[in-house]
């Protein structure tokens, strides 16, 4: 391997060498040229497999086991590139949430991609075979390490003055990644929140305003809601199994009946049956009330 470490499937051998050779440089440039990529998209990383050719069945394998490259360190919104020397051989994708089997043939001089978002949805293989000619792949990743404390913030227009990236007043580079806006928890997209180390949930605000909750039947519209987010956290954690999900409590308003509307929905929502899912940072809700038990002020 050259370039920027990259450690998979338990293997954390440091590269052959951290500059990449002038030859796959220029596959990079060459990539980086003709697909547009922005500077922390290009890949800083090269890892080289040689699958042996073989004459019979009695030969040593010449595949590659399923999996997926769900690594953390790789850059969220990043593509991995496969360049392929010699004979060709078939790769299959299989869904991970599906019976879906695609098959894709990398023949001699060919180039393939894979998003890192999709990752989530398919493992990858290359199954033995018989007989086969030798061939090279050519694997290049762009690889952050600090991705492996890479956030989504997932919220609605409260966490808008929150912005990611390097100067005053952004979260900074030590803790890369994004805002996506969901007004309402019906909003949030489980897809967006794939790629990611850390997921942070802050919405719920304007589910609970008054003119949101059905006024016939109150109780019965917030648990509803509470079960369609315990549906969203589920299903990023089946996309995204390691990701580490924190769900923030809806804040208190001046509103004496959306307050009651918050306070059933935080009370539900962290229950001890739904907190096996989730891991709670926020400080106790009760520290921002006043003695009305309305937002506090001050």
């Amino acid at each position: 391997s050259y370039g920027v470490k990259y450690t998979y499937n338990g293997s954390s051998e440091p590269p052959t060498s951290e500059t990449i050779p002038p030859c796959f440089q220029k596959i990079i440039q060459k990539i980086k040229t003709d697909c547009e990529l922005p500077d922390a998209l290009t890949p800083n990383s090269i890892l080289v497999n040689h699958y042996p050719a073989k004459t019979s069945a009695r030969d040593p394998p010449s595949s590659l086991p399923k999996h997926s490259d769900d690594e953390l360190e790789l850059q969220p919104g990043s593509s991995i590139f496969t360049y392929s020397i010699g004979d060709s051989r078939a790769i299959i994708f299989s869904g991970k949430h599906s019976e879906q089997t695609e098959t894709h043939v990398t023949s001699h001089n060919s180039l393939y991609s894979m998003s890192r978002a999709s990752q989530a949805w398919y493992d990858h293989r290359i199954m033995d075979v018989e007989t086969c000619g030798e061939r090279f792949s050519v694997t290049l990743r762009t690889i952050n390490s600090k991705c492996s404390r890479s956030v989504i913030l997932v919220g609605d227009s409260n966490t808008k003055p929150i912005v990611f990236g390097s100067g005053k007043g952004k979260v900074g580079e030590s803790y890369p990644g994004k805002r996506v806006k969901a007004a309402k928890i019906k909003n949030i997209n489980p897809a967006d929140c794939c790629e990611y180390a850390n997921v942070v949930i802050a919405c719920g605000t304007n589910d609970l305003r008054t003119d949101s909750v059905d006024q016939t039947n109150p109780d019965g519209y917030i648990e509803r809601l509470v079960g369609l987010l315990k549906v969203k956290v589920e299903d990023i954690k089946t996309l995204n199994p390691s990701a580490n999900i924190v769900v923030m409590p809806v804040l208190p308003s001046r509103i004496p009946k959306m307050n009651e509307y918050i306070c059933k929905f935080n009370t539900m929502v962290f229950a001890s049956e739904f907190k096996h899912r989730l891991e709670i940072t926020m400080p106790p809700l009760y520290s921002f009330l006043d003695k009305k038990r309305l937002l506090a002020l001050n």
